[in-house]
């Protein structure tokens, strides 16, 4: 994911973390399986997401 890794929240009911990671130029979300450790899923963004929050009804929020 890189060197500029921060913004992380952690969705109890699905067990996935999400991790806000990139630059100026690029970034996305990526979300990674608590249990395996493993990326499954991303949203690619066009900079890095200096925050962003997850809602109950499975929405992101940046």
């Amino acid at each position: 994911m890189g060197d500029d890794v921060n913004s992380l929240r952690y969705d109890a009911a699905k067990k996935r973390v999400y991790v806000g990671y990139g630059d100026e130029k690029t970034g996305a979300i990526a979300v990674v399986d608590a249990a395996t450790n493993k990326r499954v899923d991303e949203f690619k963004l066009g900079a890095h997401p200096e925050s962003f929050q997850l809602e109950t009804s499975a929405q992101t929020y940046m």
